[in-house]
Parts: C-alpha cells; sequence; structure tokens
C-alpha cells in the first residue's frame, strides 16, 4: 500500500461526508484511509461507520477525547503505507491531491486552495527539489508549518519515534515538522495546490494563548 491517509475526527458532522467522499474520488486509488474518531459527541461516530461498511479501504478507530495529536499519533501507529497524509476533517483535498506528489522523496510538499466560503486564493510554491541539507532548506522557506498539503515517509516517522506533542493544544504541527526534517534526505516541493483549507471562524489559528502556553511551546 503507497499511502495512508490520517483524519481526526471530532464533533465533524457537518463537514465529515465532504471531506471523506473528496478522498474516496482520488484519481489515485492505492490509500488506506484511517478514521480517527477522538470522543464525539455528534453524529461524527454514525457517519464514519456508515462509510467504513461500504469500502474496505476505511478503517474506524474510535478512542476517548484526548485531542488531535492523540488522534493523529494512534493513527501513525496503525499506518500500513509507505507514506503518510494528514487531512483535516473540515477540509478537502481535489481529486488529484494525491495523484500530484511524486512518491519519490522523504517528505514532499505543494500548495493549497484557501476557501472562506465566499472566496478562494490559491497559494503555490516554487518548485524545488532538494537532496542534502534538507532540514535547512526546509527552515529557510516560507513553507506554512501545517502537515497537511505534505506527505510523510513512513518508516522516518516510526523508526524516530516522530510525534505529535500531546501537552500542547496549538503549534503540534510545527513541532512534528522540524523533528521530521532532521531524518529527511530529500524534500521536493511541486507548483500544485490541490489541498483546500477551508477557513473558519473560531479556528486555532484566530486564537490568542496566553504567555505561558508560548513559552511552554
Amino acid at each position: 500500500m503507497k499511502v495512508s491517509i490520517i483524519v481526526p475526527v471530532y464533533n465533524a458532522q457537518e463537514s465529515l461526508r465532504r471531506c471523506i467522499d473528496s478522498v474516496l474520488g482520488q484519481e489515485f486509488q492505492d490509500f488506506e484511509l484511517l478514521l480517527m474518531d477522538d470522543g464525539s459527541q455528534d453524529e461524527s461516530g454514525v457517519i464514519i461507520d456508515e462509510y467504513a461498511k461500504k469500502d474496505s479501504r476505511i478503517h474506524v478507530i474510535s478512542q476517548e477525547n484526548q485531542g488531535v495529536s492523540a488522534a493523529r499519533n494512534k493513527g501513525i501507529e496503525l499506518a500500513k503505507g509507505e507514506y503518510i497524509a494528514f487531512v483535516d476533517s473540515d477540509d478537502e483535498i481535489t481529486s488529484n491531491y494525491l495523484s500530484s506528489f511524486s512518491l519519490r522523496n522523504d517528505i514532499e510538499i505543494q500548495g493549497h486552495i484557501l476557501s472562506d466560503g465566499k472566496r478562494k486564493k490559491v497559494v503555490k510554491f516554487d518548485k524545488v527539489d532538494v537532496q542534502n541539507d534538507v532540514a535547512k532548506a526546509f527552515c529557510l522557506s516560507s513553507f506554512n508549518s501545517a502537515v497537511w498539503g505534505k506527505l510523510f515517509r513512513t518508516s522516518i516517522i516510526k523508526e524516530n519515534k516522530v510525534l505529535f506533542p500531546v501537552n500542547l493544544c496549538f503549534s503540534e504541527d510545527t513541532i512534528f515538522l522540524l523533528h521530521y526534517v532532521r531524518f529527511c534526505k530529500s524534500l521536493s516541493v511541486s507548483a500544485t495546490a490541490e489541498y483546500v483549507y477551508i477557513k473558519r471562524e473560531g479556528s486555532l489559528t484566530d486564537k490568542k494563548y496566553p504567555i505561558s502556553d508560548m513559552m511552554l511551546k
């Protein structure tokens, strides 16, 4: 199996079907979909169970609410694909998302489409291929620090125990990425943008955090 797609799910009934349908609509079909139910209190559990009965590539994993990092970490533990992709349950991907990656590098990055429900803005990066000093190239770049829009080699994550920190409510992606790129020997950036990020009011990116949390990070 080539790709494991990990989707943390928590009270996402409004957007969940759209997200799952976008994954199942991929042109590239060699993947498994891990739906990580993090103790949802709405109809999310019913929805993902419904999809799992229809498609054998879908695996539902349920746990008590522990947060997005714990859900992703459990997904990593269970992932069987050569690569891992992360998708948020309130976002979606175009049918070309997986096929737009070359599936040959330790980390692959592409742009995204920013949508607020009314307008869409396409964010693209210049095409780049790096075969050494990947960590330096990554840190000096203008890439966003989210794990979506990127592809990761599963063996690097598991062999080096690269996980999301569970004691933080923000910047988990940044910490994961900085840990991961230390072990990468190849990086590829494409000029495509096939991940659709849905900007929402009240999202984590809009919140302010106390200085004590910032110091902990």
